[in-house]
């Protein structure tokens, strides 16, 4: 799938939510998908490293 939205790293909307991202990661919303077997949706985020100097 990373491949599909050319991104490194793509989690679930509910997984960013859990993690502490601020002041480390960027996050983008790529949409959402239907994941074969599963009735709802899934929210896709793409997590970037920021890089700090």
């Amino acid at each position: 799938m990373c491949k599909e939205f050319n991104e490194e790293v793509i989690v679930s909307g509910d997984l960013a939510a859990s993690l502490r991202l601020a002041g480390n990661f960027a996050a983008q919303t790529l949409g959402s998908i239907k994941l074969k077997g599963k009735q709802k949706e899934m929210l896709l985020i793409a997590l970037k490293s920021i890089m700090t100097a």
